[in-house]
Order: structure tokens, then sequence, then C-alpha cells
């Protein structure tokens, strides 16, 4: 039974209750240890209730309570009284108003309803809802859980309704019963004398729609049409083939057989005739031995040679080994199968320094190929500027172009920053200059009148440094 089914079932079965009954669903008797409800007051006339999906953000659940909905669609039909939307279009039903029980459930008031007949999701549930009715001074609605797979989604209504009440009063308007505090029935009062209108019968259901058929025509193609004998053109298509005969090669004529590798009997022909091997060939003669070329060419095959028998090892060669005189001589059991290996190999170790901490050390990729050298540079240590990284280093090869560490700082740096320079009027300040230092906070720092001494030097220092380098 499909969703529209289930509307319509459950449109008749509301359309035949009474009235009275669809307001007891909304009603619990008191009993030893919970009070009366009565949820009617909750009926909306103008408005559904509605709160957003927590599991799919663009979905909303559209609600009444002790009634149908207020909106309506193709999908949400008369009799629904939960439905699940989105984009303003119902894509299910969660429940129905003639399925409505309302119970309690420890302490809380559980309202619940069937509503479409299957799941998508699991052919073995159907649609259910629950609302859990919360007493509470203010009114609020939020998703209490949601199970997608089993289609049952569950809503906690917090309401001032939801407490027990005594003496509830009613009035008629528009044909409807609604709590009101100055009323003068009960519920079953307001029923008897209000003319509360049915509502209409569902529309009829529609036609079952015929499946469409095929038929193969004689220019084989396929067409719809009523009484085709193909349920879906796509069998039709595989059937609808034009017929072909195949045959078989038997004593030299060509019959036919079902399972014939011909597909045409001029095929046939061609090959269904003697022949005989020429050059490892098969070629049609009259005289040939073999009566088709199938079986020329079972028998007309070229021998396979046999295989060549593998070259004989290499004769050994001249040997080498390193004496202790750093020479290659040859020898029978030498280590090297060349005199360039051997010459290659058979070199003095070579030993490499370079300058760390202003010290040599053994390096065998540094520049030094031996300690004078090294030490005469290490002596006088020279710094270079990164170009990228705009950081000084102590230059290995002794080629850097400052003496000092700090003057190479004072200027390695990238040449679009800013200069600064302490200015000579005492200010105590910093100012921007062609012959500065990069660091603005070290110029600060620094020029101050205490220390004004101190900067000159540093300065002077720099520009000695510079024009020493540059000589």
């Amino acid at each position: 039974m499909n969703s529209f089914s289930t509307t319509v079932v459950a449109m008749l079965v509301f359309s035949v209750g009474t009235i009275a009954e669809m307001r007891a669903k909304c009603q619990l008797a008191a009993n030893s240890t919970h009070e009366a409800i009565d949820l009617n007051s909750l009926h909306k006339t103008d408005v559904d209730y509605s709160v957003n999906s927590d599991a799919f953000p663009d979905y909303v659940y559209k609600f009444n309570l002790c009634g149908e909905t207020i909106f309506r669609d193709s999908t949400c039909t008369e009799g629904a009284t939960v439905c699940q939307l989105q984009n303003d279009a119902a894509l299910s039903v969660f429940g129905f108003v003639d399925t409505i029980h309302l119970a309690y459930v420890n302490t809380d008031v559980v309202m619940s309803m069937t509503g479409s007949a299957v799941c998508p999701f699991d052919a073995d549930e159907v649609y259910t809802s629950d609302i859990y009715f919360i007493c509470d001074d203010v009114t609020s609605i939020a998703i209490k859980s949601e199970q997608p797979t089993k289609c049952h989604t569950e809503i906690a209504f917090h309401a001032p309704e939801a407490c027990a009440v005594k003496n509830v009063l009613y009035k008629c308007k528009k044909n409807a019963c609604e709590v009101n505090d100055k009323g003068k029935y009960t519920m079953e009062e307001c029923i008897a004398n209000c003319d509360i209108v049915p509502p209409p019968s569902p529309p009829p259901s529609p036609p079952p729609t015929t499946p469409a058929r095929y038929s193969c025509f004689s220019n084989f193609t396929c067409l719809e049409v009523e009484d085709g004998s193909f349920g879906s053109e796509s069998d039709c298509d595989v059937a609808c083939k034009p017929f072909e005969q195949h045959f078989s090669c038997f004593n030299e004529r060509c019959v036919h057989d079902p399972s014939g590798i011909y597909a045409g009997e001029k095929m046939c022909q061609v090959s269904c005739q003697p022949f005989k091997c020429v050059d490892f060939k098969c070629v049609a003669d009259t005289d040939g031995p073999y009566h088709s070329h199938e079986n020329c060419e079972t028998s007309c095959i070229k021998p396979t040679p046999p295989p060549y028998p593998p070259a004989p090892p290499a004769p050994p060669g001249p040997m080498y080994s390193c004496f202790s005189n750093f020479s290659c001589l040859m020898t029978d059991d030498g280590n090297f199968r060349s005199e360039e290996q051997c010459d290659q190999a058979c070199q003095p170790v070579r030993k490499s320094y370079s300058c760390f901490q202003n010290r040599c050390v053994h390096n065998p990729s540094g520049p030094f190929l031996n300690e004078s050298s090294c030490t005469t540079a290490c002596a006088n240590p020279k710094y270079k500027c990164d170009p990228v990284g705009y950081t000084c280093a102590l230059s290995e090869d002794g080629t850097g172009a400052y003496q000092y560490e700090d003057a190479c700082t004072a200027e390695c740096h990238d040449p679009a920053d800013k200069l600064y320079h302490c200015d000579e009027s005492g200010s105590g300040t910093c100012i921007e200059s062609a012959d500065g230092i990069p660091d603005q906070a070290q110029c600060n720092s620094m020029c101050t009148s205490s220390v004004m001494s101190q900067v000159q030097s540093f300065y002077n220092r720099v520009v000695l440094s510079r024009d020493v380098d540059l000589q």
C-alpha cells in the first residue's frame, strides 16, 4: 500500500468517526499516579507548528495537535497531522489523526502516531512519530531524537498546557471548540452544542496506469503498442534482429548448421574447398589434400627451429692490483678488471679541512686541501651575507666581505628595507638614513643620550669595516 492509499484509508476512518472521539484522543483521565491532562487547547486553526530537522538541516516538520495540519499538498493530504517538508513540499507523512494515541510514559505525556505505510529504508518499518509533552511555563519545540533509517522522529513540546489541569472550560468559535477561561461548556457540552463540520471525503483514487508494451516490426525496429509482446524496449531490441543462417563445411560442401562457424553461405564457400600447403601457407587447389581451409591450417605450420646453444663464457681478462706506491700492476688475483678502475681507486688518502669556530677541523668535503691553508684562513675570519635569507655566516673559504660579524649584520638586509640612524642633534631618537641599520628597535635602544658615544663608535666601526672591505 502506497502513501496515497494509506492517506485515503486514514481519511475514511476519520470521516466516519465522531468529533467527540477525536477530542477524546487528546485527553487523559486522572489515575492513582497522574492527574488529568487535556491537550485540545493546543489545536491550531490558522498556522501549523514547525521544527527543523537535526539530521537534515533543510528538512522541516510541520504538525498540528489534536487535528489535521493546516498545510496541504499531494503528499500531506487531509487526515495528516505530522508531515516532513523540504523546500515547501511534503516528502512523507509521519502521523495521521486517526492513529493518535496519548499515554503517560513514566512522568511524560507522550502522543504516538503512525504515518505512511512503507519506510523506504526498511520495508518492515512504517513512518512513526512521538511528541513528548513537558510541563513548562514557556512554550518551546525541539527535536528530541531522529532515526532516519527507521523513519521515526521524536519531538519535545514544552508548554503550560502539558501541566495537569482541572475544570477546563470551552467556548464554541467558528464551529470549533477552544479553551477559554470564560467559556460555559465542558468539552462534551461544547461538542454537543457547537455545529462542528466534519471534513470532506477524500478524492477518488486515480485509475491504475497500464505499463507500456513493445512489438518488433518487419524493418527490425521496436515500437510501443498496446498489445506488444515485450514488457520493455530493451527486451524487444535484443530479440528484434535479422535472422542469420549458419553453415558448416562437410565433405567440401556447405550445409546448414545452427551452430556452424560460418555466418553465411558465401563465407562458407570461400573456406569449404580443397587446399594445399605451400611454404607453410594454405592455398586453394582443386587437387589439394585438405578439404577446407581450417583443415589445412591445422597441419600447415612452420616448425619451430631448435634453440640456439648458449654462448660460451667469456675468457677471463687481465686483473690489476694496487700496490703500496700507489701504482697499478697486472696480477693473476687482482681486485680490478681494468687498469682504469684500479687507477681511480689507487690514490693516496687526502685530508680536507674546514674552518669551524675559528679553528681547523677535518671535513671530507672541506674547501682546504691542507691544514696550513685552513689555519691561515681561520686566523682571519670573514663573514658573508646570504642574499636569500639575509643572514650572516662565517665564510669557510675566507672569501667573506666583512671582517666582523656585527658589521655584516648591520648591512645584511633586504634592499627594500628602511634604514635608521641616530639623530646627531642628540635628541635620542632614530631617523631614516641611507647608511643606517635596518633594526629600528636596536637603533632606538642604543640612541639615548647616555650611550651616544657607544652608538657613534658602533657606527664608525661599521663604516670603517665597509671601507676596509672595499679596498
